[in-house]
């Protein structure tokens, strides 16, 4: 929740032979989804048959997600209210150029964040931004029936103001390979005390499990807070402190 009381409410739809309709009011706290079968000619014709309120944003971008030299596309809709409320939709261009779809998943309740979808050389690419200095960006590929996770970049930075001291972090993981690279930064400002030592390692391999697009919830620390290196996860290492 944020200050004002608002919070993201998220569904995903994947797309391959259905379509799953997610209808709600920005008011609404819940998003209810239905199953809508068909297929559409052009990503316009496919929004449209969302029946979205009319204050509702809408994202899209495409590319070839499955090399097969279709365009396929995504789709971000995202509603304001009490709640902000929104879906990723992936579409995928079937032999005949009809785009069609499958899956819905409900990301739940979360903190206030701002999304955007991206597709870049055959992947789908998910960033979060949160008012506190967060920064996370997500990378999906198709593989083995699915979208996987195959990669996270993070930036995380507190304090700062009024010659305060300032803590900064980065991450760059490789769900493929396991090795993650952590940078962290400390200026103490006008304090006169010593920087503090962290002791944490900045290169490690870790191991964890395989996660896709359809299970994630919109949080910082999706996946990656599963991956463990000896008794730390890669999402505690990820952490400013």
């Amino acid at each position: 929740m944020n200050r004002n009381g608002a919070c993201w409410i998220a569904g995903l739809i994947l797309v391959t032979s259905t379509c799953l309709l997610a209808r709600g009011s920005p008011q609404d706290a819940t998003l209810a989804a239905k199953h809508v079968s068909g297929s559409f000619r052009a990503v316009s014709e496919y929004v449209a048959s969302l029946r979205l309120p009319r204050d509702w944003e809408v994202q899209t971008a495409d590319g070839d997600l499955n090399g097969d030299g279709l365009p396929d596309a995504v789709v971000l809709t995202v509603g304001h209210g009490r709640c902000l409320t929104g879906q990723i939709h992936v579409l995928m261009r079937t032999t005949d150029q009809a785009l069609v779809s499958s899956t819905f998943t409900d990301l739940g309740c979360n903190a206030n964040l701002v999304a955007s979808v991206a597709i870049k050389s055959g992947s789908i690419f998910v960033t979060m931004d949160t008012p506190k200095g967060a920064d996370v960006r997500y990378q999906f590929r198709w593989n083995k029936g699915m979208f996987e996770l195959i990669g996270l970049q993070a930036q995380f930075a507190e304090g700062g103001l009024n010659d305060e001291p300032f803590f900064a972090s980065s991450t760059d993981f490789n769900l493929r390979t396991g090795n993650a690279v952590f940078k962290r930064d400390v200026d103490m400002g006008l304090s006169d005390s010593p920087a503090p030592v962290d002791k944490r390692p900045t290169r490690v391999h870790a191991k964890g499990p395989t996660c896709s697009i359809d299970r994630l919830k919109f949080e910082l620390d999706f996946c990656v807070n599963k991956w463990k290196t000896g008794e730390a996860t890669v999402s505690k290492l990820m952490l400013i402190r």
